[in-house]
């Protein structure tokens, strides 16, 4: 939408965007200080009194606005960014829930097949327990593992900023000291990598 305002002095007509009501600007003929009259609806603003070299076709440069809120990051520029902040941590917690995947499977499988067996489970009164103690271990050792894989493949959505509802999965297990990969070792990763995921900027560059 345009406005058309003349000047009073020589009359010469301008047409201007109706972003530019209630500014003023110089003349191009006489130089005089031209009004633009508000337009239907358009309040006044913080320009009001600002005056603007406009061009005959109203389309003159305007100062940038004060105050303004820095820009998001471009897209491109935050997933770099995002990447750079979160491949140490996620490194990290890939490495050490694949080395406690290794310990929890050869310690499962060593467990299964009787070759470790804790004094507890064939000696004394607790005899009639070792099958039940084996079996727990056995169990214990397998969702040790589901845990551990679930840390794995978060950390891996994680590295390539694929599902931020996964990467933070990965990170709160990683802070559970029962849950933990490498039983404490992965609690400071799985904070580190908290704080990263917190940042408006790597959230955003989450693919979903």
């Amino acid at each position: 939408m345009a406005i058309s305002v003349q000047c009073p002095h020589c009359s010469h007509d301008y047409t201007v965007k109706d972003d530019a009501a209630g500014r003023k600007f110089k003349c191009k003929e006489c130089g005089a200080v031209v009004e633009v009259p508000a337009a239907a609806g358009v309040a006044d603003d913080e320009f009001g009194d600002l005056e603007v070299d406009f061009d005959a076709d109203g389309t003159g440069d305007l100062p940038p606005l004060a105050g303004k809120k820095r820009r998001r990051r471009r897209t491109s520029d935050s997933t770099e960014y995002a990447g750079e902040r979160l491949k140490a941590p996620a490194i990290c917690l890939i490495v050490v829930a694949g080395l406690s995947i290794a310990f929890r499977i050869v310690d499962v499988g060593l467990v299964a097949t009787g070759v470790a067996v804790f004094p507890q489970f064939g000696q004394g009164p607790n005899q009639a327990n070792a099958g039940a103690r084996q079996v727990g271990a056995i169990i214990g050792g397998v969702v040790g593992v589901a845990f551990n894989v679930v840390v794995l493949l978060g950390a891996i959505k994680m590295l390539k900023l694929d599902s931020l509802a996964m990467a933070r999965t990965s990170a709160i297990i990683s802070v559970i000291p029962c849950c933990s990969p490498c039983l404490i070792l992965g609690i400071p990763f799985g904070i580190w990598a908290l704080v990263v995921l917190n940042d408006p900027d790597v959230r955003d560059s989450f693919a979903a």
